[in-house]
């Protein structure tokens, strides 16, 4: 099977409407991933919204005429969301009013992170609003040692201290093709693995680097030893 008809394949399979370069990039070379992506473009399979960042399209079976799944509005959300930024659409009077639809689509990200990565769809581009975070009264579970800046890991309440951590740092999982793929390996292989959702975030806790490979495996081994003894 042609490099472009595996990537095809894989879209297909992938959740969600939005596909990142990432999803894609191990099944093939660097520019061959390039070109097979552009000759996709070429035929409506996706549409490019930006640097390493696409959207699946849909047929109209009486026109013919090939559209992204989704408005822009819902496809940068699920785009910063699939890069792990918390993101939500600000709705404006005119689009509210059914009337006109503004040029520019208002993205709010919570906390003060500047994004630079440019998505657009046609004429239509997104602009970016910093909103601040709501007050939390409740304790900040995640400490770090004064002196190294090592985290400080519990050997209980592991689970509300790693979505402590993965809130702070603006981490969030979802799966990729890579990871499916994995796990279609494992499961034929008879090895089937399963991870909650507290391993899950370890993971992309890791991937992004905002915890080393010794601190991921310190928190999933206090979290799988609290697991047993409850």
């Amino acid at each position: 099977m042609k490099l472009e008809e595996r990537m095809r394949v894989a879209i297909q399979r992938t959740a969600g409407n939005v596909i990142l370069r990432a999803d894609v990039a191990a099944l093939g070379g660097r520019s061959q991933v390039s070109v097979a992506l552009a000759e996709l473009q070429k035929k409506g399979v996706v549409v490019r919204l930006g640097i390493g960042v696409y959207a699946k399209t849909v047929k109209d079976p009486g026109t013919g005429l090939i559209t992204p799944v989704e408005e822009l509005e819902t496809l940068a959300v699920e785009a910063l969301r699939r890069l792990g930024i918390s993101a939500s659409v600000l709705q404006t009077s005119s689009r509210q009013s059914g009337l006109i639809v503004p040029k520019e689509v208002r993205i709010g990200l919570l906390g003060n992170r500047r994004i630079r990565r440019k998505l657009s769809l046609g004429a239509r581009s997104v602009v970016y609003v910093n909103e601040r975070a709501p007050s939390q009264k409740s304790e900040n579970t995640v400490k770090r040692h004064p002196k190294t800046g090592d985290l400080i890991i519990p050997t209980i309440g592991l689970g509300r201290y790693v979505r402590d951590l993965a809130r702070l740092s603006e981490v969030s999982y979802v799966k990729t093709y890579a990871d499916e793929w994995a796990e279609d390996v494992s499961r034929l292989a008879g090895d089937e693995i399963h991870t909650d959702s507290i391993e899950q975030l370890v993971i992309a806790l890791k991937k992004q680097k905002k915890v080393t490979g010794r601190e991921a495996v310190h928190l999933l081994t206090n979290y799988l030893r609290e697991r047993q003894r409850v």
